[in-house]
């Protein structure tokens, strides 16, 4: 068993998976487990709007 708190990363904009917009990085981080600790990035040209939007909501920001 994995020992809290679990670390979850959003990757957004790959091409096969959740699109770069706030609604879908919303309904993703709803669903975290309470105390999970969370992140994200988006790709291509949506990377520094993501960036934005996961510093607004409380996550971590990977880059490059």
């Amino acid at each position: 068993m994995i020992e809290a708190p679990s670390l979850f990363q959003f990757c957004l904009s790959t091409g096969y998976g959740a699109p770069g917009v706030p609604i879908a990085l919303q309904a993703m981080r709803e669903i975290l487990p309470p105390g999970a600790v969370w992140g994200g990035f988006g790709c291509g040209p949506d990377e520094m709007r993501m960036v934005g939007q996961l510093v607004t909501m409380g996550g971590h920001v990977r880059v490059g």
